[in-house]
């Protein structure tokens, strides 16, 4: 009998195949937790942007120099427009630009003390993928300087 050295060219033709459809059956899983790690990086950026806008309006001070910007709107121009009606609605961008989110900005005005704030942060590019961010607060009403 000969001596035998290596593998026959049909057990590595079957290793090959067994490895083959190992990484076909993984390759669904690797693409879906690809994606969900993707979206969970979106969400994550929303929520950081909702809360950033929050924390401006809540900490507008007018007796401030203020150049922060909300999308495309100055800070000031924001709470002059939210100070002059008494219930509004701001629609962010303003120019509908290609923007990857879209912002809501809703207040009503509880009394001459009080503002009830309403954010609502959509993905524009993900649709229904992501759930929307929505943040509600009650802060003091802000003055602006005409």
């Amino acid at each position: 009998m000969l001596g035998r050295n290596g593998f026959l060219f049909v057990e590595i033709i079957m290793g090959l195949f067994l490895i083959g459809i190992i990484a076909v059956t993984c390759l669904p899983l690797i693409s879906t937790s690809i994606d969900n790690m993707r979206l969970a990086r979106i969400k994550a950026e929303m929520i950081f942007l909702a809360e950033s806008a929050m924390e401006r309006i809540l900490n507008y001070d007018p007796k401030h120099e203020n150049n922060d910007y909300i999308f495309d709107i100055s800070l000031c121009e924001l709470i002059r427009v939210l100070a002059t009606n008494e219930n509004t609605v701001v629609d962010l961008p303003l120019n509908d630009e290609s923007c990857d989110y879209r912002l809501r900005i809703c207040k009503c005005s509880l009394n001459d003390k009080l503002w009830e704030i309403h954010l609502e942060l959509s993905s524009v590019k993900e649709g229904g993928k992501i759930e929307d961010i929505i943040l509600r607060s009650i802060i003091p009403s802000k003055d602006y300087e005409e």
